[in-house]
This record gives C-alpha cells, structure tokens and sequence, in this order.
C-alpha cells in the first residue's frame, strides 16, 4: 500500500463512520469530528510543515465561516459545521471551496430526494404503506453524507481528471 494512500483511507474511513451516526442517529460525534480534525492537521504539517499548518487552519476557518451561518439560521445541525471544519483542515483552503460546492450539490441531490420521499404519499397514494411521512428521520436531510460526498469527490476529482 502506498504510504500517501493511508490518510486518505483513515479519512475516507472517518467520513464514512460520520455519514452513518448522521443517518443512523442524526447527529455527528465530537470525537469523528475531531479525530478528522487532528488528521488534517498532523497529514498537513508532516507534507508542509508551518505551510501546512496554516493552510490546514485557513481551511478549517473557511469551512467554518461559509457554514456557521447556516447553522445560527437552524438549517444545519453543529455537527455538519464541525465536520466541514475539519474536513476544511483536512484539504486546505483551495481544495475546501472545491469541497463545499461538491457538498451542495450533493446537498441538493440529497434534498430533492427526501422531499419526493415525503411527498410519495400525496403524490402516489399506492406508496403509503412504504413511506411513513410523520417520520422524523424524513424532517430533516443528513447533511453529513452531503458533506462526506463532497470530500470525497473532491480528492477523486483530480484522479478522474487525470485519466482522460
């Protein structure tokens, strides 16, 4: 296994640990949150040093600052902002808007689906028996997957951009 390939799978591994406690639970553990944290800052300064420090912080602080909003509005649980947090510490500042429009266009994928979800009893009433609208797993969307997604993407995306 390639050296450099191991923070990416803890990472990936992390993202994946974080997806299902947001789907599972509807919420975001410190602990995954932080452990992805301490990641991005140790990958960052052991590949940069103090460059990688900084742009570990100016990543966390950007991913910070674009989804604290949303939050303070309650649209976004403080789970989905301290896992963006860190995943900005992760991938740095550059990479980390890549991130976050990946994310929303996860976000609105995902969106869309649980809103038709919800709607399947008044759209097709045949649908009820499958579908329970009072549910409040179908209140609110896990934007930890979004969020997880979007990383994801975002470190696959040079990859496929290599290969054509």
């Amino acid at each position: 296994m390639d050296v450099q390939l191991i923070p990416f799978v803890l990472f990936a591994g992390l993202l994946a640990i974080a997806s299902f406690f947001d789907v599972a639970y509807r919420i975001i553990p410190n602990w995954v949150c932080g452990a992805v944290l301490l990641l991005g800052l140790v990958v960052n300064v052991v590949l940069s040093g103090a460059d990688g420090a900084m742009s570990a912080l100016a990543g966390l602080g950007l991913g910070l600052f674009v989804f604290l909003p949303f939050y303070v509005m309650r649209m976004m649980g403080a789970g989905d902002v301290k896992l963006m947090a860190a995943v900005g510490a992760y991938l740095g500042p550059v990479a980390t808007v890549n991130a976050i429009a990946w994310t929303v266009i996860i976000g609105g994928v995902l969106g869309f689906a649980y809103l038709l979800r919800r709607m399947a009893p008044v759209i097709a009433p045949v649908l009820i028996r499958y579908t329970k609208a009072e549910s409040s797993h179908l209140n609110y969307v896990p934007y930890g997957v979004a969020i997880a997604a979007g990383a994801l993407a975002c470190q696959v995306q040079p990859l496929v951009e290599m290969s054509f």
